[in-house]
């Protein structure tokens, strides 16, 4: 009788316990969101700071991410980043670049030969220089069309992918731009698709008061990396129920439009606790 309470028991243990999400192509994945899923390690460039950026990796490998989107290299070499990856065993698919180093030879010269080290594959920049009284202009746009092209092309050429990151500045309408656009479609049209493609920040299109799943409907073929966060109206990095950005929705239409990796990434490298593992557990929880 003993016997039978006690399997009762464990049984109803078993079918009561929460179920975790199975993972189908690693961490923040289950069976109907594939990924993959990487860190970016920008938001962990406090400990970088503080520890050295092998303890960065180290936290990176210990919560269990196999790719990472570099960051700073915090005066180390290539190679030496590169060491450090095999390390942790992590894959950093993209290399971080400026906007300057975009503009010559020598310079891309370097940022190929560091991404090859790597082995990234994308390379990427984050910031158009504007005057931030003024704000960002057409004049802006069609600078950074014409060295994004051109920089693109010569990557291309190298064997490389170029992705611009926006930041939510670039969404000023304009004088005679059709209804709902915005100098980011400037970017987004008198670019080469060949040469130049995209890494959606989400929060930087939600923040300004755009659609993220609009702009990947209307340029389906041109998104190939994101960030994946939220926001809760003020400003404050969020993830999860709290957030505005309808995440099912958002990461439905990401795979079906063809998305290559997704980063995990807190602007505010404090709220580590609000990086992983909450955001992991979110992310493999998500269904469509």
């Amino acid at each position: 009788m003993k016997k039978l309470a006690l399997l009762f028991i464990l049984a109803l243990l078993v079918f009561t316990l929460p179920v975790k999400a199975e993972r189908s192509n690693g961490i923040g994945t289950n069976e109907q969101f594939k990924g993959p899923v990487g860190m970016c390690m920008y938001s962990l460039r406090d400990i970088a700071k503080a520890k050295g950026l092998d303890a960065a990796m180290q936290f990176a490998e210990d919560q269990g991410f196999t790719i990472v989107e570099a960051s700073d290299f915090f005066g180390h070499t290539a190679q030496e980043y590169k060491n450090l990856l095999d390390k942790h065993h992590l894959y950093a698919s993209s290399l971080p670049t400026g906007y300057d180093q975009l503009k010559t030879k020598e310079s891309l010269d370097k940022v190929i030969s560091d991404a090859k080290t790597l082995g990234a594959k994308y390379v990427r920049i984050a910031w158009i220089p504007h005057d931030r009284q003024v704000g960002f202009t057409m004049e802006n746009a069609w600078e950074a069309v014409k060295v994004f092209n051109e920089a693109g092309k010569y990557l291309a050429e190298n064997g490389l992918s170029y992705c611009y990151h926006n930041h939510g500045f670039e969404f000023v309408p304009y004088d005679g731009c059709p209804e709902g656009e915005t100098l980011f479609d400037v970017l987004v049209k008198e670019t080469n698709p060949e040469w130049v493609n995209f890494e959606m920040d989400v929060v930087w299109v939600a923040n300004p008061g755009y659609d993220p799943v609009t702009y990947m409907k209307r340029y389906p073929t041109r998104w190939r990396l994101m960030h994946v966060k939220d926001f809760s109206g003020k400003d404050a990095m969020v993830f999860g129920e709290s957030g505005r950005i309808d995440f099912p929705a958002l990461l439905k239409t990401a795979q079906e439009v063809g998305f290559k990796y997704y980063f995990i990434e807190h602007d505010d490298p404090r709220k580590l606790d609000e990086v992983t593992p909450k955001n992991v557990q979110f992310l493999e929880n998500i269904k469509f």
